[in-house]
């Protein structure tokens, strides 16, 4: 979170006031001088406290005056993701493992044994049983553009493919429902099967921890509030 909280300080300096980084060298100076003259108290809870994060917070907070500035980042690029791997080299990539694993029913392959060609499943978005995997997407949870936005710009490649085929950021979904929820989040979209939305909630806030993705203070409060609302 520190490194995240200084990339922030780091934005900070280039957005504000980039003719003083490229002058000075010094984006920490820089970003000290244009965070006092936007918000003295912010400054002061930085050398008081050393809270590097309060003030990462603070800056990505859509009720803080720094927030007038939008933080810079390279373009989505879904291709810098990788692809499904298949690690255990059984011929099965991530997507066709994770059709297995979740079929209540024996599964079949095509004539290749590549791929997992038929099976049931149990889609937890809609609670409708399916039968054909060419109904289905393997789901990222957490979209890699929601990620992505969120400090995965940042990840080395290794770690985006990790992303990409971890399992705990991964479902076996209606393919039409998914293409509904798109990139967004829980405070934009959630499944239409409400039996199963405080159980997504839960699983969204698991898989931002594991990879601490940067939430502002307003965006995390609001997830906050929908799980209090759909976790009675």
């Amino acid at each position: 979170m520190i490194f995240q909280s200084l990339n922030v300080l780091l934005f900070a300096a280039l957005t504000l006031s980039p003719s003083l980084v490229t002058a000075s060298g010094n984006f920490a100076m820089v970003a000290k001088s244009e965070i006092y003259r936007k918000s003295p108290s912010l400054l002061k809870n930085f050398l008081i406290h050393g809270n590097l994060h309060s003030v990462a917070e603070s800056l990505l907070s859509a009720k803080d005056p720094l927030n007038s500035f939008e933080i810079k980042k390279p373009s989505y690029d879904r291709g810098s993701f990788g692809k499904w791997t298949d690690a255990d080299k059984d011929c099965l990539n991530t997507r066709h493992e994770i059709l297995k694993e979740l079929s209540t029913a024996v599964t079949n392959r095509d004539a290749a044994g590549c791929k997992i060609v038929s099976g049931r499943w149990l889609d937890p978005y809609t609670d409708r049983s399916f039968y054909n995997s060419r109904e289905l997407h393997v789901d990222h949870l957490v979209p890699l553009a929601y990620a992505w936005a969120r400090g995965a710009h940042s990840w080395d490649r290794k770690t985006r493919i990790h992303f990409y085929n971890d399992p705990t950021n991964l479902f076996a979904v209606h393919a039409a429902t998914n293409l509904k929820k798109g990139s967004k989040g829980p405070t934009e979209w959630l499944p239409p099967n409400q039996a199963f939305q405080c159980q997504y909630v839960l699983r969204f806030k698991r898989v931002v921890l594991k990879y601490k993705l940067l939430l502002n203070s307003s965006e995390s409060q609001r997830l906050e509030d929908i799980q209090a609302e759909v976790c009675r």
